[in-house]
């Protein structure tokens, strides 16, 4: 994993990996946060779209 040209330290790779935990049964607000990219990458494009 690269940061602005240069690899991340195995502390900084452990804070990434520690901030995407997600408690909770089954990751069930991982997929709903999932869910909500998806639904905001669609509703960009649809704008881009409507502009051109």
């Amino acid at each position: 994993v690269f940061l602005y040209n240069r690899p991340l330290s195995k502390q900084e790779l452990k804070k990434v990996d520690d901030y995407n935990r997600v408690p909770g049964p089954d990751g069930a607000s991982s997929v709903r946060a999932d869910v909500s990219w998806v639904l905001l990458l669609l509703l960009g494009l649809w704008g881009v779209a409507a502009l051109s």
